[in-house]
């Protein structure tokens, strides 16, 4: 039996490296040499006060370990010291943890630097955010004064909502002291060089050489006296010199800060976070002159200007130095699948506009490190916008599949492309340590045809960017052996270098599916239905009001609606419609749509009334109202009419008097039926309706001459006939409008996530209360069921008109359920159907089955305003006003409605929830349904206002539309007045995949037609032609998005 073998080589390795690792530990204390402590007094508050307006208060002194305030609180605080004479000619510098976030500044208030609590970043091994240079800040006798903001701000992990730490409000650290630059340097290379070598081979000649340097060094080091510190820096320096392999890869390291607008903290917190970054860089900038830094969302750059001045003012100046890049180019790196497409375009027309504007330059990168998914729609409005490229990180997130490229052509819905980077360290907050840029090396999919990559450095999320410990990485990175060639710069130039390449580009079409996150396409509805909600009113109250400039000369409300839009388009961040942040930035979210809302209110009641006034008779009172969409429609609408003009609505067929409404109990008491011409104000008169024979109400069912429902003792639809063609639409045994509550508990990022699990435990059903005949004809009929679900009570009216083909689901639920899901079904009999998902101006078709492992992993997927199953003879589409998760597998169509995850919002989306979900079934596929533009319809309610007595114009007109089409691929998504000048824009795009010639009429002369890109200038090769005064000739390719220019003539 043979003696056992020791391994004396990797014994004594191991006892060497834990040699060097206590002198870099040495090294991080001795950086640092303290000799007093300085005086801190201050005052306290529950949020930020002005500067000097808190320091006018008596203020109270603090000492070491003193807790001033608890989670959230603000404070002010005056430093004083004296720095000694005798330490006068060293490195004085302040070293400061007051357990939270500060800014640091001048006695007359300049801001300094940013410092940022040990608390904050955990997750980093070091890091130098809390040591302040004093040199040339102390008078000659010694005395300085510095002023400091704190919040005491939590980074709370999201898994644990009600994190705190004894730490947070407290005085850690306010000590005067001196800066030893040798010392940190020798840090620096000695951190550098053993992560170095602990990431290479065990047995490489690299890692060996890096070896005996590194304890050479820590024998040299001694007691850390300057010379011994020089001759252990002497010993690491032919290491360091050693130059990277010529075809290793070429790495770009960008600076940068991603920076939440809102997420574990509220917004007046992330102002204050834009201050110490942009404070923090601009000082860096100064020591390092490599140093290149980026920011992008515009709404910082605007808040900045309001804020600092002083501090935009260095910006801007570094901007033109080619110092500071302007990342991006949106107003806020938003959600990308929950917004509208008028969103979109608006989020790069405010983005691009406030670059060039600002700083006379152009971005052309979309910027959106941290998103949850990319819409198909998105490569063709960056190209209508001019932007050339893309960067994300998030992909590599998914959790079943690996994307397959990291630089690609990304090709959407109309084939328009733009060149794709995901970064391949894949990470927005990187460190430059050596082991993640071997990594990107390594893991870069694209390095057999391109040999450099982009990689991001800085702490983000909550902001601060880079410090001067992952700048010194940097540089000893640019050229070292064993690694990657990594240089400082920015995004943008290497992106073009890459662009060079496009041609031999892998490409990828459609979707950038995230295989992670899917529970943010349901989580906070509130803030959901808001944003569509105005999203919707503004683009009609665009309309509406240049209609009224164009026919009565009422002033356009460009000011009013600018700021609503800025409003919407804040809250589209993607940490705040998604639904993953904490409890007080979703008050203040719900606060600022109410308001938004109630200004879109006010400016549609002036434009109503202003056209109106003008378009009716003044004899008596009456009601006028506006259709936003640019096809004739036919509405019911609830009204409130005085009694006598109900009994001439009803007396002539056209109207039906509503009972009490629990789902709607604001609605008017009158239904109406209105035929409404496109895009014009028309008062509402009697008009008599073609009676519909069928129509029939029983207390399981709704029928007219187009459906046939009957509904189950749960509640649930068990029969859908649609007549016309004489078949169910159902699977048999299996019920519609079935209505489910399921288990709800993710493993991870209670509000980011579902997990397919979810599907392995039988869901709750709903119990019905009772059933009764609320309406009975003879322009609708329908049912209410009240139902009781886990905590939960639902409320449905289920409302059927006169030969309307539409079936719809009015709901109120009262939600009182902790991780549990509510969710509504369809099995369809269409189970060989084709599924199509609406997207951004377009759809996407998508598969029912989960053959591989893709589909397995898009459980669920986004859709806007419907999802449709059909065969060539027969659909069925589901439409909704405001809900976004889907499951679509064997003819099923699936809709999430409620969720609720407790972190890190822990009474998310309790309370009370109104919305309507609708079926539409139809005769052959979603083009001879007319899916979109009934769905459209039950998105964009007509605008009604009432005009007094006496206040008409002598005599009834009817004024002009803006913009109506006979064509039933046409959708016309904006109109509005152009930002500069004069004229209209219209925005419209071809809705069903085909390639069209399309007519366009404008009820208003016209002088001149030109398409335009989406920042409204001149487009090249038009396909837009003013064919008559009245009369556009406009040719669109499938899913086409076009923007045209018109002005009237005189």
């Amino acid at each position: 039996m043979s003696k056992p073998t020791k391994d004396v080589t990797g014994a004594f390795d191991r006892q060497q490296e834990v040699r060097i690792d206590r002198l870099l530990d040495r090294c991080w204390e001795h950086r640092f040499e303290p000799w007093g402590e300085a005086v801190l007094e201050g005052t306290v508050s529950a949020e930020p006060r002005p500067l000097f307006e808190a320091l006018g208060e008596p203020l109270v002194p603090f000492v070491r370990g003193q807790r001033w305030g608890g989670k959230w609180d603000c404070a002010v605080f005056r430093l004083t010291a004296i720095v000694p004479e005798q330490q006068r000619s060293r490195d004085p510098a302040l070293r400061l943890d007051l357990g939270g976030e500060t800014l640091v500044l001048t006695a007359d208030g300049r801001p300094l630097q940013g410092l940022t609590t040990e608390i904050r970043i955990p997750d980093r091994r070091v890091s130098l955010r809390d040591v302040l240079p004093l040199r040339g800040l102390f008078a000659l006798d010694g005395t300085i004064t510095l002023l400091c903001e704190t919040g005491a701000n939590p980074i709370a992990p999201p898994e644990e909502p009600d994190w705190d730490d004894p730490r947070l409000g407290r005085v850690l650290r306010c000590e005067l002291g001196a800066w030893r630059e040798d010392v940190f340097q020798l840090y620096c290379d000695l951190e550098f060089l053993r992560d170095l070598m602990l990431d290479l081979p065990w047995d490489s000649l690299k890692r060996s050489t890096v070896r005996a340097a590194l304890v050479r060094a820590a024998g040299l080091a001694g007691e850390l006296r300057t010379d011994e510190v020089a001759a252990a820096r002497i010993a690491l320096a032919a290491e360091l010199a050693k130059p990277a392999v010529p075809t290793t890869l070429r790495l770009t390291a960008v600076g940068h800060a991603h920076l939440d607008l809102a997420w574990l903290w509220p917004v007046r917190e992330t102002e204050r976070k834009l201050v110490r970054t942009v404070s923090t860089q601009l000082s860096l900038l100064e020591r390092y002159p490599e140093h290149r830094f980026g920011m992008s969302q515009t709404w910082l750059y605007d808040r900045l200007a309001e804020l600092r001045p002083d501090l935009y003012a260095r910006v801007h100046r570094a901007v033109q130095e080619g110092r500071w890049e302007l990342q991006g180019c949106t107003y806020v790196e938003m959600d990308t699948n929950l917004v509208g497409g008028e969103s979109l375009c608006r989020q790069l027309l405010y983005g691009k506009r406030c670059f060039r504007e600002r700083f006379g330059r152009e971005a052309t990168t979309l910027w959106l490190p941290d998103t949850f998914g990319f819409s198909a729609a998105l490569p063709q409005l960056l190209v209508l916008a001019g932007v050339e490229h893309f960067l994300t990180n998030k992909l590599s997130w998914s959790q079943v599949n690996v994307f397959p490229h990291h630089t690609f052509r990304w090709r959407g819905l109309d084939g328009s492309e733009v060149l794709a980077h995901c970064t391949p360290e894949e990470n927005y907050n990187g460190e430059n340590r050596p082991a993640d840029l071997r990594f990107a090396e390594r893991n870069y999919r694209q390095k057999a045809l391109l040999d450099e990559a982009l990689v991001l450095f800085g702490l983000g999320d909550g902001g601060g960017g880079p410090d001067r410990l992952e700048l010194e990485r940097a540089l000893r990175a640019a050229s070292t052996e064993g690694l990657p060639r990594l240089s400082l710069g920015g995004a943008e130039a290497m992106l073009g270098r890459l662009a060079q390449h496009r041609a031999e580009l892998p490409l990828w079409s459609g979707e950038l599916y995230l295989e992670m996150h899917r529970g943010v396409l349901t989580t906070q509805a509130r803030t959901k239905a808001d944003n569509l909600a105005a999203e919707t009113l503004a683009r009609s109250v665009e309309g509406l009001r240049l209609l009224a400039e164009q026919v009565v000369g009422l002033p356009y409300p460009s000011r009013e609606l600018d700021q609503a839009w800025r409003t919407i388009l804040f809250h589209q961040f993607h940490d705040i419609l998604p639904g993953s942040s904490i409890r007080r930035v979703y008050e203040e979210a719900e606060a600022a749509h109410r308001e938004t809302l109630s200004s879109l209110e006010r400016l549609a009641t002036e434009g109503l009334e202003a056209v109106g006034t003008s378009s009716t008779s003044g004899v008596e009172p009456c009601l006028v109202v506006y259709n936003p969409l640019a096809w004739d429609r036919r509405e019911l609408l609830a009204v409130s009419v005085p009694p006598e003009q109900t009994q001439t609505w009803t007396a002539a067929g056209a109207g039906q008097r509503l009972p009490e409404s629990a789902v709607e109990p604001e609605r008017g008491d009158l239904l109406v039926v209105v035929g409404l011409p496109a895009q014009t104000v028309e008062p509402l008169t009697p008009r008599p309706f073609e009676p519909d024979p069928h129509l029939t109400v029983g207390p399981d069912l709704l029928e007219n001459s187009l459906l046939c429902a009957r509904f189950g003792e749960h509640g649930e639809l068990t029969s859908l006939v649609e007549r016309g063609s004489g078949r169910e639409l159902l699977a048999p045994g299996l019920g519609g409008n079935a209505l489910a509550l399921y288990e709800d508990r993710p493993n991870v990022y209670d509000a980011w996530e579902v997990d397919r699990f979810y599907l392995d435990r039988p869901p709750e059903r709903p119990r019905l209360v009772s059933r009764r005949v609320l309406e009975k004809g003879p322009l609708r009929i329908a049912l209410e069921q009240r139902l009781a679900i886990g905590r939960s009570e639902v409320v449905q009216e289920v409302r059927l008109g006169a030969n309307s083909p539409r079936l719809d689901f009015v709901t109120l639920v009262e939600w009182r359920e902790e991780h549990r899901m509510l969710r509504v079904s369809f099995p369809s009999a269409l189970r060989h159907g084709i599924f199509h998902a609406s997207i951004q101006f377009g759809h996407l078709q998508r598969p029912g089955h989960t053959n591989t492992s893709w589909e397995w992993a898009r459980f669920e997927v986004p859709a806007q305003r419907w999802v449709d199953c059909s065969t060539p003879e027969l659909g069925l589409a589901l439409l909704n006003d405001g809900k976004y998760g889907h499951r679509l597998e064997d003819g099923v169509l699936d809709l999430a409605l409620l969720r609720s995850p407790r972190i890190p919002d822990q009474s998310a989306d309790l309370g009370r929830h109104r919305f309507t979900y609708a079926l539409l079934p139809h005769q052959g596929d979603l083009v001879q349904g007319e899916v979109v533009r009934r769905a459209y319809e039950l998105a964009h309610p007509p605008l009604v206002e009432r005009i007094p007595a006496g206040s008409g114009g002598g005599h009834a007109t009817v004024p002009p539309a803006l913009f109506s089409t006979d064509c039933p691929h046409l959708c016309v998504e904006t109109v509005k007045k152009p930002e500069q000048g004069e004229g209209i824009i219209v925005r419209m795009w071809e809705c069903h995949g085909r390639t069209v010639e399309a007519s366009l009429r404008c009820g208003l002369p016209l002088g001149s037609a030109a398409e335009v890109d989406l920042l409204e200038r001149p487009r090249q090769g038009s396909t837009v032609s003013l064919v008559t005064p009245q009369s556009l000739r406009i040719g669109l390719r499938p899913f086409e998005v076009k923007t045209v220019h018109c002005t009237f003539s005189a």
